[in-house]
Formats: structure tokens, C-alpha cells, sequence
């Protein structure tokens, strides 16, 4: 903090008396009882622009005494080039001027105010725009308020109109129910003995058997209508000239086929005694699995697919695919989730293995002659180096 300036240790600054200097600062407009009272900046700067005046002087305007000074400098360097080469070097001197331009920063109070009333500025806009979001906050929040008791209120009223729809139709379903009931009560038709209805039966039309020993027994549906000793195919077949579609598949399917068609729909079938007949039970494999085994070898040791396996796996939470490796238990557990058995195969199986399938060759061993190779361009005379 800048030590106070009284007006006696002014006037000792500015080599002036302190009678003089006080009028100089009556003249100036400022009124000061003693020569013990402080003298402020502003008061300073009042003091020395009427002495300016006074003594003819102008005064800058505030702008330009306000405005940051400037300091210009220019520098120039100098250095010696060589152009061409061998006979012809020349020297060629070059001048490179620089100029620098120094700005002096502000020290005044006038900036300081000014950062003063722009900071305020800001606070007060970032005030007003909190203001008008919690505003802004809660108008949405009472529309969400509002939107959400409208919904609720028209689900109540469908749930009641639904309500009652739901009560109308289960009414309305009981009666008709109660009234077909009734109609069944009161048109219920005779049953026989085993409960099937029966059916009317109609009478078959008379034949006149008095000339029956004149006419030759006929054949077909006419054959079945002059016979009248069976009622029941009488009156199936009375006045029926042609047989229908149905009629006549019956009838066809009722007559014997001759033995040989019957063998070979038979055979055509497959319901022969030599037919191929599926196993019941599941069959169960026990195989060897090492330390590592693919998901591939596993299944073709299970005699399944690929995929199945990687299936049992998954299920499992076993991410692998049929090309990749997995460990002796895993490959155990998925065996028994598929329903065969696993055992632990010795670290010399496979040693054990590929010498069970190298055969053993006996006999003598004789020397035969060299085989000989003839490599070479066609037409360029192979066949007649043979």
C-alpha cells in the first residue's frame, strides 16, 4: 500500500513553498484548510493539468493519455553471400532489417473499474440465466405433472369401461348358455342300449315274388334288390343303379389281392421279415481322451457332428469353437453330457497306437536296378537317346 502524500512533503517534492502551492490548488478549485491534509492521486492530476493550462500547455485527451505507449525498435544484420562457382564466385553482401514493435501494458485505475463492471455484467447474466432455468424447470415439471394425472385419469376410465364390457359379455355368454341348455334338456333324441342314436329305418319296396321263378338272378345292384331275404342290404341298396366313388373303393379294398401283388407291395414297403429295424436303446461309447483333445476328434470319437458338440459346449459356457483345443476335464464333462463315457488315456497311447498300425515286413531284401529319369523339351531327342 502506497504511503499518503500530505501537501507539506509535496511541495518539499516539487521544490515549491507550501503558501504557493496552496494556491495553486485554490485556483485549481480544491479547498484545503492546512498544509497537513493528504493530497489524493485524482487530486494530483487535477493540480497538474491547470498548471499545463496555465503555463500554455495542451492537455492530451483522456484517450490518448489512457492508451498503452508504444517502443519501436529496428535491427539490421548484415552477412556476405557467395554466388557461382569456380572461376566466376562472386560476393554478394546482404542486408536482413528487422523490426520490432514493444507495447508497454496499461497501469491505470480506469482498467480496473472497467474489469470491475464486466465482471458484474457477468454475474448478473449468469443470475438471470440461472433464474430462467430453474423457471424453465419448473413450468416442465408441472406439465410432467399435469400430463401424468391426464393418462392416469383416462386408464381409469378405460379400465372401467373395459370392466364393464368384460361383465356385459360374461352375462350375456351365461344366458345363452342357460338357454341352450334348456332347448338340449327338452329336445333330447331316444338312445339305445349303447348309447348311439338309431337311425329311422326305411322300408325296402315290395318285390312281387310270384314270378320270381321266371326271371335269371342278376347281377349287381339289381341282384341285391331282388334278393329279399336280406333286409338290411335291400334297403342299402334299393334303387341304386350306379355305385358312388366311396362305394366302390369299399368294395375294392374288401376283395383279396393275389398273392403275388401282395409280396411285392410288401417288398416295396419294407415290412418284411429282412426289413431294417432302428435299435431302442441308445448306444454308449467309452472313449480315451487325453490331456488336450480338438472339439473335432471329439466328435468324430463320439461318432456325432461338429456342431453338436459345440452346442453341449456352449450350454456348458464353454466358448470354443471345432478347431480349437480344450482339456482333458472339460472334454470329460461334455462326454458324460452327452451321454457316453470317458476314460483317461496314457501319456504313451499314442506311441502305442501308430506302432499297432506299422506292419512288420518279412522276406528278403534284394538289390534292383537304378531307375533313371529323362527330363527334357519335347522333339529335342529323348526318345532317341532310348
Amino acid at each position: 500500500m502506497s504511503q499518503q502524500t500530505t501537501i507539506r512533503k509535496l511541495a518539499e517534492l516539487v521544490n515549491t513553498p507550501v503558501e504557493k502551492l496552496l494556491e495553486q490548488l485554490a485556483e485549481a478549485g480544491m479547498t484545503f484548510s492546512g498544509p497537513d491534509q493528504i493530497v489524493t492521486s485524482t487530486e494530483k492530476m487535477k493540480l497538474l493539468g491547470f498548471l499545463r493550462r496555465t503555463h500554455g500547455k495542451a492537455e492530451k485527451p483522456a484517450e490518448e493519455a489512457a492508451a498503452p505507449k508504444k517502443i519501436t525498435l529496428n535491427r539490421n544484420r548484415k552477412q556476405e553471400i557467395t554466388v557461382g562457382g569456380g572461376k566466376h564466385k562472386t560476393t554478394v553482401d546482404v542486408v536482413v532489417r528487422k523490426k520490432v514493435t514493444l507495447v508497454k501494458p496499461q497501469e491505470s485505475g480506469a482498467a480496473d473499474s472497467g474489469k470491475d463492471e464486466e465482471r458484474a455484467e457477468i454475474l448478473r447474466k449468469l443470475e438471470e440465466s440461472r433464474q430462467r432455468n430453474v423457471e424453465e424447470q419448473q413450468r416442465l415439471a408441472e406439465e410432467d405433472r399435469r400430463r401424468a394425472e391426464e393418462a392416469a385419469e383416462r386408464k381409469r376410465v378405460l379400465d372401467e369401461a373395459q370392466a364393464a364390457r368384460v361383465a356385459a359379455e360374461a352375462e350375456a355368454a351365461a344366458a345363452a348358455a342357460a338357454v341352450v341348455q334348456e332347448e338340449e334338456v327338452a329336445v333330447r333324441p331316444k338312445t339305445g342300449t349303447h348309447g348311439h342314436v338309431k337311425p329311422p329305418r326305411t322300408e325296402a319296396p315290395r318285390v312281387d315274388d310270384r314270378n320270381a321263378h321266371k326271371h335269371k338272378p342278376n347281377r349287381g345292384s339289381h341282384a341285391m334288390v331282388a334278393d329279399i331275404e336280406d333286409d338290411e342290404t335291400t334297403a342299402r341298396f334299393a334303387g341304386q343303379l350306379h355305385l358312388s366313388a366311396t362305394e366302390r373303393e369299399r368294395r375294392s379294398s374288401a376283395r383279396p389281392k393275389p398273392k403275388a401283388k401282395r409280396q411285392l407291395e410288401q417288398t416295396r414297403s419294407g415290412g418284411g421279415q429282412h426289413g431294417f429295424s432302428r435299435p431302442t436303446a441308445p448306444i454308449v461309447r467309452e472313449i480315451a481322451v487325453g490331456d488336450a483333445i480338438t472339439v473335432a476328434d471329439l466328435a468324430q470319437k463320439l461318432a456325432l457332428k461338429g456342431g453338436d458338440v459345440v452346442k453341449a459346449l456352449f450350454k456348458m459356457g464353454v466358448m470354443a469353437t471345432i478347431t480349437q483345443t480344450i482339456d482333458h476335464d472339460t472334454a470329460v464333462l461334455v462326454t458324460e453330457e452327452l451321454g457316453h463315457k470317458a476314460i483317461r488315456a496314457e501319456s504313451d497311447d499314442a506311441e502305442t497306437e501308430l506302432l499297432a498300425h506299422i506292419e512288420v515286413q518279412h522276406g528278403e531284401k534284394r538289390l534292383r536296378p537304378p531307375v533313371v529319369t529323362i527330363m527334357g523339351h519335347v522333339d529335342h531327342g529323348k526318345t532317341s537317346l532310348l
